[in-house]
């Protein structure tokens, strides 16, 4: 009986020392030389609707960190813009627009031509959620 104590003391002991690993994406190399530079956002999603759709957009990250945002509406001669900064946190990238709007979005993946996003969050200029879900794939041009 006490042999049986000790083994399951010793088995308790050896899964409790155990530490579960847990998924992130801390394997992302996330840095600013490979964010900046031109990127067209071929695919952006927010609340299920399909804005890349609907116009062509670009965004200019630069090392600065500076961001500017160029979208042109199809059919449409008039390119309208917007700027502010950006940086990064970990995996998210935050951006702070000039108009007053926070939006973070968590770098899902990463190569050297193509990024893909997640919402985290999108508040507008006076701090209440603009989007609750979202997506983004930027292709570098």
């Amino acid at each position: 009986m006490k042999k049986l104590l000790y083994i399951l003391l010793a088995v308790i002991i050896v899964f409790s020392s155990c530490k579960k690993e847990e998924a992130s994406n801390n394997n992302l190399n996330v840095n600013i030389s490979n964010m900046t530079g031109i990127w067209e956002a071929t695919s952006l999603i927010l609340d299920g609707d399909n804005l890349s759709s609907l116009a062509t957009i670009l965004y200019w990250l630069k090392a600065d960190m500076t961001i500017e945002e160029n979208y042109q509406y199809n059919n449409s001669t008039n390119i309208n813009d917007n700027t502010g900064t950006w940086e990064l946190s970990g995996s998210n990238l935050i951006i702070y627009w000039d108009t007053g709007e926070k939006v973070t979005y968590q770098i899902n993946s990463l190569n050297n031509t193509t990024v893909s996003l997640i919402l985290v969050e999108w508040l507008n200029d006076s701090g209440y959620i603009q989007f609750e879900t979202g997506s983004v794939t930027l292709v570098k041009q």
